[in-house]
């Protein structure tokens, strides 16, 4: 079929208004792509896959599929050997996963009465693997758990507890009586990544310790007193331990999504042809379609 013959039957619109019923950009993109077949064979098997979500999104609801992250940056920037993905993108991959299970369950939910749809449940291969590894890794927040590894936890603990201590004492210092002439206002703030006390700039002489910033204003000096330097020192070396492990848990997880890249890619386009094809069947639900029997003479 020509290109000019498919705007003249307004096909360009249709699929505008089915992908309009789409929950993820890939169903979307899947749907603007689809073209008609003029291969029998294939135009039964799509019949009978509409007519089966069709029919059994009326039992239990559409396809559960959702408004996933397109997986192609996440597996892109996991292709280099050593690669870290961000906590961000581990997340994106479980969603993706996460959505592909309770699919898959959807789709052989009554396998005798709807065989087309229980085996289209081949299509998204499980990574329960790269599931569990990632659901060890990220908290409910998407941020690395501090039991990632027996490693963070420690080089975490020793942050905390740094951080503790330099706080309490420049809160001390800034809460002495003594020091209320000296001191701009009675918090401990961080600059230049360090902990520090926001002293009056007529009083900066009387305060020993290292300026690391100035006030917009111009009043008030924020000093790294003497005492903290080596504080905040250990827990700059402290932080780059997290930091170094952190990224090595990340790492580690990682490998496993490069190993699976092949089969999360296929899962992927398994869950847009679902998406696809639940925004099909709402559309043909709602507008009382059925389907056509298909001769065997061109008309």
């Amino acid at each position: 079929m020509r290109p000019r013959d498919l705007v003249t039957l307004e096909f360009p619109r249709l699929l505008e208004a089915l992908a309009g019923l789409a929950r993820s950009a890939a169903g979307r993109q899947r749907l603007l792509s689809l073209r008609p077949t003029t291969e029998p064979a294939e135009a039964e098997r799509r019949l009978a896959l509409l007519e089966e979500v069709t029919a059994l999104g009326r039992e239990a609801g559409r396809p559960p599929t959702a408004d996933v992250p397109l997986l192609a940056p996440a597996l892109a920037a996991a292709a280099p050997e050593g690669a870290a993905l961000e906590p961000r993108r581990l997340a994106e991959v479980a969603e993706v996963i996460g959505v592909a299970r309770q699919v898959r369950a959807w789709l052989r939910r009554d396998a005798a009465r709807f065989p087309a749809l229980a085996a289209l449940a081949e299509a998204l291969p499980p990574a329960a693997e790269v599931e569990a590894a990632i659901a060890c890794t990220l908290d409910e927040r998407g941020q690395v758990r501090d039991d990632a590894s027996p490693a963070l936890a420690a080089a975490r603990a020793v942050v905390r507890e740094l951080r503790v201590e330099l706080e309490a004492r420049l809160l001390r210092l800034v809460r002495d009586p003594d020091m209320a002439e000296t001191v701009a206002e009675n918090y401990v703030t961080v600059r230049n990544g360090r902990f520090v006390v926001p002293i009056r700039i007529a009083a900066a002489g009387t305060v020993a310790g290292v300026v690391q910033d100035r006030s917009g204003s111009g009043e008030t000096v924020f000093i790294e007193p003497l005492f903290a330097v080596e504080l905040n020192n250990r827990l700059l070396l402290a932080a780059k331990d997290e930091e170094a492990e952190e990224r090595r848990v990340r790492a580690e997880v990682t490998a496993l999504v490069r190993e699976h890249a092949a089969a999360l890619a296929t899962l992927e386009d398994g869950l847009a042809a679902v998406d696809a094809l639940g925004a099909a069947g709402v559309f043909a639900d709602a507008h009382g379609c059925t389907r056509p029997i298909l001769g065997a003479t061109e008309v």
